[in-house]
């Protein structure tokens, strides 16, 4: 998984299933709000295939992101 625009990228564990987890994080992003962020995945499976797919959130600068930007 990938954001895109940015250098940081990482790769997924699977769970269980269809369950995957993973995380990207840097100080920077303390600075992100009010922004769409999109992120680029790729699957490679055995046989040869590889599926991509992009999901774009906005974060939304509200009263939770604004208490954690405190720390």
């Amino acid at each position: 998984m990938e954001l895109l625009g940015t250098e940081f990228e990482t790769d997924l564990t699977n769970l269980s299933g269809s369950r995957w987890e993973g995380y990207i994080w840097d100080e920077s992003f303390i600075n992100f709000h009010d922004r769409e962020c999109t992120f680029k995945f790729t699957a490679y499976y055995e046989n040869g295939v590889e599926i991509k797919d992009e999901v774009t959130v906005y974060i939304v600068r509200d009263f939770y992101w604004l208490l954690h930007r405190e720390f």
